[in-house]
């Protein structure tokens, strides 16, 4: 029987990092594998998509460590088929599980690892699922990876498609970019593929609002910065010493006075208020929107740009955003607040 280990496990092990995701494609009975695997390892079964032959299987080990399994049915008639049918070509790998020795690469996604390049494997990946113009900001950002020109261009030309996705998946992607160590860059390529609109349409109306003094920026780029101060904040607040953060003066002052909340905080930082998302991801959204009231409260009273009670009209705002987002109960009452 012909059966893969496929996509980003391989892409992981090249870049030396841990992955605890492996996906795994078979000709056909996909399904019915997992289903048997699950029985095997004494582990859950979940179906994900009946019509593409698709199921996971989720399996803790001994240290509580948990994984997961995918199983999908071959798409095409080849595995090199399928692996040019995927999103990006350092995803586009795969191992015969019985020749592991062999890595089958037909878009040369190993030289793209070694050169740090993203590249979409062709120009209908993101017309296929233009939730790949996500995906490739945040692999971009979690790599460390320049974005290939020719992919950048398909990215820009497919950014009106984002009306046919759910809110749903765009939610659970943005809380991915948030669970990185430091979103800014990532926020900054949405702006600047024009995906502000079509993801946080309220923070439009922020750009151009000018301030007074101390207020450097317009409400936009001030926002942007609080959101790049934040990461650092929680970044030499990590569990991990960060001498990097702790050697600039604000940031060592900060992490010296708050140094002994550390555990807490990362404790509370770590605590879901809907499964799946920490309130570390919230409180990046929450940092976005702090100002959203701002444009419609903004007066100029003899010179003096004033904004009287934006935080309540801020309130309302990130409070409608989260339930657009399909967020929990308790995450919109946790937002308002913040």
């Amino acid at each position: 029987m012909d059966f893969w280990l496929v996509g980003g496990a391989i892409r992981d092990k090249f870049l030396d990092r841990q992955s605890f995701d492996y996906d795994f494609t078979v000709v056909k009975n996909a399904r019915k594998i997992a289903r048997s695997i699950a029985n095997t390892l004494g582990a859950a079964y979940f179906d994900l998509d009946s019509e593409r032959d698709t199921g996971r299987v989720l399996f803790s080990d001994d240290q509580d460590q948990m994984f997961i399994l995918d199983f999908a049915g071959l798409r095409g008639n080849s595995i090199t088929e399928d692996l040019g049918a995927r999103d990006f070509t350092i995803n586009s790998l795969a191992v015969d599980l019985l020749l592991p020795d062999e890595i089958i690469d037909p878009t040369s996604g190993l030289l793209d690892i070694k050169d740090g390049i993203l590249r979409a494997t062709s120009s209908r990946s993101f017309l296929d699922d233009p939730i790949r113009i996500l995906r490739a900001i945040r692999f971009a950002v979690l790599f460390d990876s320049r974005i290939d020109p020719q992919t950048l261009e398909w990215m820009r030309e497919s950014v009106e498609r984002f009306v046919v996705l759910s809110p749903e998946r765009i939610r659970d992607e943005v809380f991915r970019i948030f669970s990185l160590p430091r979103p800014i860059r990532a926020l900054r390529l949405i702006d600047h593929l024009n995906l502000t609109i079509h993801i946080f349409p309220e923070l439009e109306a922020l750009k151009g609002v000018t301030q007074s003094s101390p207020h450097e920026h317009d409400v936009w780029r001030h926002t942007l910065s609080v959101v790049d101060q934040l990461g650092s904040l929680l970044s030499v607040m990590a569990p991990e010493h960060n001498p990097e953060g702790a050697s600039q003066l604000l940031l060592g002052e900060y992490s010296l006075r708050l140094g002994r909340f550390r555990t807490d905080l990362n404790k509370y930082l770590d605590a879901e208020l809907s499964q799946g998302r920490k309130l570390r991801q919230l409180i990046y959204l929450g940092a976005l929107y702090h100002d959203s009231g701002k444009p419609i409260m903004r007066e100029d009273i003899g010179g003096k740009i004033q904004f009287h009670n934006h935080e309540e009209q801020s309130a309302k705002i990130i409070s409608e955003r989260a339930r657009a987002f399909r967020l929990s109960k308790s995450e919109v009452q946790w937002l308002a607040r913040v």
